[in-house]
């Protein structure tokens, strides 16, 4: 979803998106002491592992949007990057 906001324009809403320090928000997460990012959006005691990839869109967002950091179209994996903050 955060991508596909970018691309039409409307990176200012995934960012209030990605920001936002209630719930549900990965602002809340961070405000609620999240180290990682929570394999649900509240946080629990009977929850093994908090880190998961299941929220982890909005890391690739934070360096293809924020960052501009993205694989050249003839790359090959990473071997060549375009910088475009």
């Amino acid at each position: 979803m955060l991508n596909a906001l970018t691309d039409s324009g409307r990176a200012d809403f995934a960012y209030e998106m990605v920001n936002q320090r209630v719930f549900p928000g990965w602002g809340y997460m961070l405000e609620n002491g999240a180290t990682t990012l929570w394999e649900h959006w509240a946080g629990s005691d009977n929850t093994y592992s908090h880190n998961h990839p299941m929220f982890g869109s909005v890391s690739e967002w934070f360096y293809k949007a924020l960052a501009g950091i993205s694989p050249a179209p003839d790359a090959v994996g990473f071997d060549h990057i375009l910088l475009r903050p």
